[in-house]
C-alpha cells in the first residue's frame, strides 16, 4: 500500500488526504494502529481498517448519522492501540 495516487489538501474538510487505490494509510487525521494500518474512513463516524504488523481487522459501523464532530471511532481505536502496545511487551 505504497503507490499513492493523492497527496494534498481535501477540497471537503481542509484536511489533508492521502489515498492509495481504494485505501487511505494511516495519518495524522486517522491515525489507525500505524504505518502498517491500511483502510478507509465513512459517512458518520464509521471506519474500517486492518493492520498488518498487528494481524488485525477492526470496523466500526454506525446505525445513524451524527451531526457534528463524532470522535466515538477515534476513542476505540485510541484505546485499541494502548491494548496492543500493552499486550506486546515483555
Amino acid at each position: 500500500m505504497t503507490t499513492r495516487v493523492v497527496d494534498g489538501m481535501s477540497g471537503t474538510n481542509s484536511s489533508r488526504a492521502r489515498m492509495t487505490p481504494k485505501m487511505m494509510p494511516s495519518t495524522l487525521a486517522r491515525e489507525y494502529l500505524g504505518p502498517a494500518s491500511f483502510g478507509h474512513d465513512g459517512a458518520g463516524g464509521q471506519v474500517a481498517f486492518a493492520d498488518v504488523t498487528h494481524r488485525v481487522g477492526f470496523a466500526f459501523l454506525t446505525n445513524l448519522m451524527e451531526a457534528g464532530a463524532d470522535h466515538r471511532a477515534t476513542s476505540i481505536v485510541d484505546e485499541l492501540r494502548r491494548l496492543l502496545r500493552r499486550s506486546s511487551r515483555p
